[in-house]
Order: structure tokens, then C-alpha cells, then sequence
């Protein structure tokens, strides 16, 4: 009977010590959409997001039209015979002749 009781109060007594209940203590609510804002350069952007004027949209859609129709293009093959790996120049950046 001890144990019956025991086993009913006992998750009473963790919700009292639960950091994310106790009064005074931090409360992850929110937290993420608060980040996100504050790291924002336009809060106008959470709400509605900007295009990229230099896009190519019909090329972009052609992709995601083929992509649902099943229709999606194999890539190429690469080959490494014939491409010429960049040489390292003594400064250390990429470079060729």
C-alpha cells in the first residue's frame, strides 16, 4: 500500500522540480523564434522572405517540374582523365601555368 501510494505521489513531486517549471528559471519558449529574429538583418523576413532578383526562375522551375513528375535528369559522368587539377603556386593559392 506504501508503494501504491509512493508510486502515485512520486510524479507530483517531479513536476515541482523540473527546471523547465520552476518559477525563476530559464524557459526554452520561444527561445528558438527570439534567436532567429535577433539574428535577422529585416524582422519583415520571418514573416515574408525575399526572392533573389538574379535567379533563374524558369530554370528552377523546370527542376522541381521534372523532380515531381519522375522525370529527373541523370547526372554526368564525371572523369578525371581528362580535367586538369589546379597546380599550387608558392603562395599557396590555386592557380595554372
Amino acid at each position: 500500500m506504501r508503494v501504491l501510494l509512493l508510486l502515485l505521489l512520486l510524479p507530483a513531486a517531479c513536476a515541482q522540480t523540473d527546471p523547465f517549471y520552476r518559477p525563476g528559471d530559464w524557459s526554452p519558449q520561444g527561445a528558438s523564434a527570439r534567436n532567429l529574429a535577433a539574428m535577422l538583418a529585416e524582422p519583415s523576413d520571418m514573416v515574408r522572405g525575399r526572392g533573389d532578383p538574379g535567379a533563374n526562375s524558369p530554370l528552377a522551375i523546370a527542376a522541381v517540374t521534372r523532380l515531381m513528375e519522375g522525370k529527373v535528369k541523370p547526372l554526368p559522368t564525371a572523369s578525371t582523365q581528362n580535367d586538369v587539377a589546379p597546380t599550387a603556386t608558392p603562395s599557396g593559392t590555386a592557380g595554372g601555368s
